[in-house]
């Protein structure tokens, strides 16, 4: 393995998304390496096209250059996101914004270029659907919470290409007193039957505690829903989010709250009850 001290361990290291499925791992390697040598780690989602990877530089100084120059790069089909792997960023939220209404053929980099002058820029997440189209809403984290307060209070309710956007910081949907971190999923595409196959679809959003998929006949046929608990409800929420709607494999995802498990060991009965009653409109 590539050495890397301590100190400087998430500085040579960059997180790689939204790659093209298809995308060739050895010229994706010989794109990274082309900034010096490093060690590429490529994975594919064989059942949901998706692509990714992490790549781990022997100095920060390679690093940075690789991301400055390949951030938002489209050479290879698709809008390349790259951040600098920060293990306190992805701890702390404080610095994240919750942007809507906006234009349905924005970028990544155009919403970057929108906010990069209100302080440094961890991470651009826009929420699109199955063909990459906007949804409207997307995520930015700044590195200071200052710096995400002073870009709520100048960016809200201004207008880009026609479209009055929407800035606030981002929370969980529900107040304080109803917050959660137990999800319920169903709509699974067919193929996905397995609880490890639904950990790697959400697992994205944060660590995962525990999950459990369930088979359902209706009608001759086997189809599967299934929970999943988040270590932390600000996870939740956004899986909720940004998953629900979601079109995969002619599937339209339905995701929402659950009852989370301090409420399940109270009132199993209850628990039972809602379940049943949800089980109902499935299909």
């Amino acid at each position: 393995m590539i050495p890397a001290t301590e100190e400087y361990k998430d500085q040579c290291k960059l997180v790689v998304t939204n790659l093209p499925y298809d995308v060739n791992g050895a010229a994706l390697f010989e794109l990274f390496q082309s900034f010096g040598e490093c060690k590429l780690n490529h994975k594919t989602n064989d059942l949901y096209k998706t692509s990714f990877a992490t790549v781990i530089y022997e100095t920060p100084i390679n690093a940075e250059s690789a991301y400055k120059a390949l951030n938002f790069n489209t050479n290879l089909g698709k809008e390349m996101l790259i951040s600098i792997y920060d293990s306190r960023m992805r701890k702390h939220k404080e610095g994240n914004i919750f942007i809507k209404n906006l234009p349905v053929n924005i970028t990544h980099k155009e919403i970057f270029d929108l906010f990069k002058e209100y302080g440094k820029i961890y991470s651009v997440r826009l929420a699109q659907d199955y063909d990459n189209e906007s949804k409207g809403y997307g995520f930015i984290q700044f590195y200071s919470k200052e710096n995400s307060k002073r870009a709520i209070r100048e960016m809200n309710n201004k207008i880009h290409k026609d479209h009055k956007l929407i800035v606030d910081a981002y929370r969980p949907e529900v107040k304080h007193s109803d917050t959660y971190t137990n999800i319920y999923i169903k709509n699974l595409p067919s193929g996905l039957t397995t609880k490890e196959e639904l950990e790697e679809l959400f697992g994205e959003y944060g660590e995962i505690t525990s999950s459990g998929i369930f088979p359902r006949e209706y009608k001759g046929k086997v189809y599967y829903f299934g929970f999943i608990n988040f270590k932390e409800s600000e996870n939740a929420a956004r899986a909720v989010l940004e998953m629900n709607g979601k079109v995969i494999k002619d599937s339209k995802l339905f995701v929402t709250k659950a009852l989370n498990n301090n409420q399940f060991k109270r009132d199993k009965l209850k628990y039972r009850i809602t379940q049943k009653s949800l089980l109902k409109d499935i299909y």
